[in-house]
């Protein structure tokens, strides 16, 4: 399935939901200061309930973020005008996620 995406940016939310197990709503939330990657992880601020938690960052994903590196300050999903993806990420992703598995 992740091989198959072609988008960049929907390949890495993918890959946030498959190698670190994060909720959608929580990938749509990430910013540039969440991955560590000198330690190896994702530290979550406003995780489910509040609570904060650790990720381990996947070799592969740190890869894919590596080349996604438009800016690197602020949300890793933005919008074309620099801003947060927020409002209709859900259905934009699943929209055209499904476009691409059809064929």
């Amino acid at each position: 399935m992740i091989s198959k995406t072609e988008k960049l940016q929907h390949k890495l939310v993918l890959m946030f939901l498959y190698y670190a197990g994060l909720r959608l709503d929580e990938v749509r939330n990430l910013k540039w200061e969440n991955p560590d990657f000198e330690r190896n992880i994702i530290h979550l601020k406003t995780a489910k309930g509040e609570n904060e938690r650790i990720i381990f960052l996947h070799e592969k994903l740190k890869r894919a973020l590596d080349e996604f590196k438009v800016h690197r300050s602020g949300p890793i999903f933005q919008s074309n005008r620099g801003k947060s993806n927020a409002a209709h990420f859900k259905a934009q992703f699943f929209h055209s996620f499904s476009q691409h598995t059809r064929n």
